[in-house]
């Protein structure tokens, strides 16, 4: 349970870092909602994925 809830932290901090943001560090909407529809996918084929985890990784997102 444990290692499905990091790996899908981890993937979803990586896509953050290295997909979501253009040259001037503003998100674009179409990545956005993209993201937002992997984050549910990965909910949904790792059943062990809490709701507030999800939570959490999209608080972390819009802090960021």
């Amino acid at each position: 349970m444990i290692v499905s809830q990091l790996l899908t932290q981890d993937i979803s901090q990586f896509l953050m870092k290295n997909y979501l943001y253009d040259s001037s560090k503003k998100i674009k909407g179409y990545q956005y909602i993209l993201f937002l529809l992997l984050l549910l996918n990965l909910a949904k084929f790792t059943k062990n994925l809490a709701i507030p985890n999800l939570k959490t990784n999209l608080l972390i997102f819009a802090d960021s």
